[in-house]
């Protein structure tokens, strides 16, 4: 059996997977059908099905279909998967067939199964291909977005060219902009040396003070693995050619395994004497999931969103506290693309405590003399709450570039970020260092992808990261250098 050639099976994707967009039913036989058999005048010939070769019936299936003897064909491909149930030709050109044919809810479902079984009798990346290409055609024209979506990632797996993989990608984007539902979401591992943002020593000491205290070891800086996944799922209840309303959620969990087996000292109050007991995983587990309703407005040159969210996050397994709040993003695009957010939240813990949070931020983005983006950053974070060690001021400082040409195929991005963190009234056991205490923390990180690497919308990333905290109170002093893989997508 003969399939498309590659540059036919390129220009089937592009003129027959136009979403949205009727395609005769002559140049989907043309591109589709003709190459599969050596070439005829397209007339179906009369044949006897009980003494025919199977490739006889191939040949006649095809010319009755290209032919517009529907019914013909139907018959010659119910004959010939009568001999071989798996055959993928029959298969293909009868999911065709119901695709093409009058939509009842019947000849819908013909068309989704047959096309399911086509794709998995296929024997070849080129049949895997086609067959994807068809059933992503028959999703569309059924509005199944999600299931459009994910038999073009699978023609994109299976493209046989880099045309018809840039093509798969136009037409994910175009399903993107059409199905009201979008999914994305993204994975890491990541070994570090520092997953618990613990101190560089097991001293702890406060500027101005004499005293030294003892760290818990789970307190220190201690080396593993960490894992993060996060997913995000929205849907567009309401569009103009203005404006567009969504409602979503995003769930983000970690989960880390330390290298070895660390212990800690805990007093025991039975025996009055100092045990070990094994710093289990768990401790350093977080889930955070939020919820929102978004609206966005174009605004000529810009753009501009405003959020109301809830919000909830865990740790060790435990609630520790729900949030709710508003947020505002403005964006300015000309030359110089300025970005302004701003938030407010609101933040109960379980211990009968809230605490109120408010952000400001300015971004501008440049393209530096065509070489690539440079980004700069700068935001203002402040926390207020009843409990004084929490009140917090930070400022933070960003700049990265990612340029314009990949780097041997490999496309690169640079930041670094400077952050001043402040508790004014901060204090351990009557102590309060001069000012309060001050984290300042720098953090370098390089992040690498290559575009050609991306697996049916799927693109592999590699980060290096380091990071260096000082603080006049010693416990908050520290470093880390992790590198990590991740993937990502969207749906």
């Amino acid at each position: 059996m003969m399939w498309p050639s590659k540059s036919a099976t390129h220009r089937g994707l592009r003129g027959c997977i136009r979403i949205l967009q009727p395609v005769s039913a002559a140049a989907c036989i043309a591109l589709f059908a003709a190459p599969f058999l050596t070439p005829t005048t397209g007339v179906a010939q009369s044949i006897d099905v009980s003494d025919a070769s199977l490739s006889q019936l191939h040949q006649a299936a095809s010319d009755a279909y290209r032919s517009g003897q529907r019914d013909h064909a139907m018959a010659l491909t119910n004959a010939i998967l009568a001999r071989a149930p798996e055959d993928a030709l029959a298969l293909y050109l009868q999911a065709k067939l119901w695709f093409e044919a009058r939509p009842t809810e019947a000849t819908q479902r013909a068309a989704r199964k047959t096309a399911r079984h086509a794709f998995a009798a296929a024997r070849s990346d080129v049949q895997h291909y086609e067959t994807s290409v068809l059933a992503a055609q028959i999703a569309v024209s059924q509005r199944r977005w999600f299931a459009a979506n994910g038999w073009t990632r699978l023609s994109s797996l299976y493209a046989p060219n880099q045309q018809a993989n840039a093509q798969a990608d136009q037409d994910l984007n175009t399903l993107q902009r059409l199905n009201p539902w979008q999914i994305s979401g993204s994975f890491s591992i990541r070994p570090s040396s520092n997953v618990n943002g613990g101190a560089a020593s097991s001293e702890n000491r406060i500027e101005g003070y004499s005293s030294v205290g003892r760290l818990s070891t789970d307190a220190q800086a201690l080396a593993g693995t960490e894992a993060t996944a996060s997913l995000s799922l929205r849907y567009r209840i309401h569009e103009t050619a203005q404006s567009r309303t969504t409602i979503g959620g995003t769930f983000w969990t970690r989960r880390v395994d330390l290298r070895g087996s660390p212990t800690r000292e805990i007093f025991d109050p039975q025996t009055q004497t100092l045990r070990e007991e094994p710093i289990e995983n768990n401790n350093f587990s977080e889930d955070y999931l939020r919820a929102d309703i978004t609206y966005l407005r174009n605004l000529g040159h810009g753009r501009a969103a405003f959020s109301v969210n809830s919000s909830r996050y865990w740790q060790a397994g435990s609630d520790v506290w729900t949030g709710r709040g508003i947020s505002a993003r403005w964006a300015f695009m000309h030359d110089t693309v300025w970005v302004l957010d701003s938030s407010f939240e609101q933040r109960s813990y379980q211990r009968n405590r809230d605490d109120w949070l408010w952000s400001f931020g300015v971004e501008r983005i440049d393209d530096l003399f065509k070489t690539g983006q440079l980004r700069t950053a700068i935001d203002w974070f402040e926390q207020d709450s009843p409990y004084a060690n929490a009140r917090l001021e930070r400022l933070r400082g960003t700049i990265g570039f990612t340029p314009n040409q990949p780097l041997a195929g490999i496309i690169l991005s640079g930041e670094a970020t400077f952050q001043r963190s402040t508790y004014p009234e901060y204090s351990l056991l009557g102590m309060r260092p001069d000012g309060g205490r001050r984290d300042d923390r720098l953090s370098f990180r390089l992040a690498m992808h290559r575009p050609d690497w991306s697996i049916a919308g799927i693109t592999p990333e590699w980060t290096i990261e380091a990071s260096r905290t000082q603080s006049n109170v010693s416990r908050y002093t520290g470093h880390e250098l992790a590198a990590g893989i991740g993937l990502r997508s969207n749906f």
